[in-house]
């Protein structure tokens, strides 16, 4: 049995990553104006969808190793999660001057997730074998 030293450091390595990008989302959609990006079109939804695919990724990958759930499970767990702190990002956005809420942006969030949870998908399908 793994000592309590033990575990703690194995939640520190599997929820780290999520609290670090999910902090980060956090201090960006703390700032007025938002962050500056290059200009061109939907700049901003692509930002959304590979920030949110990256944090999707690493809650995936915490659940994965956390649950005995089969991989679908688990990536619609992390696909509803994700796209939940995506919308309380945006509802934190209306009480920051100069931010909007934008009912796209999470749906650029969703598009993110969804299709990394679908990697990792495929990725655990193909490595037990199944095409």
């Amino acid at each position: 049995m793994a000592s309590a030293a033990t575990r703690l450091w194995q939640h520190i390595w599997l929820w780290g990553p999520v609290a670090v990008i999910a902090g980060g989302i956090f201090m960006l959609s703390n700032m007025s104006g938002g962050a500056d990006l290059p200009s061109f079109p939907h700049i901003d939804k692509l930002a959304h969808i590979i920030v949110f695919g990256l944090l999707g990724l690493t809650v995936v990958r915490a659940f994965s190793r956390l649950l005995s759930w089969r991989p679908m499970q688990v990536s619609l767990l992390s696909i509803v999660v994700v796209t939940a702190y995506g919308a309380s990002d945006e509802l934190h956005q209306h009480f920051i001057p100069q931010r909007t809420v934008e009912l796209l942006d999470v749906g650029a969030d969703a598009i993110g997730v969804t299709l990394a949870c679908l990697v990792w998908f495929l990725m655990i399908q193909r490595s037990r074998g199944v095409e």
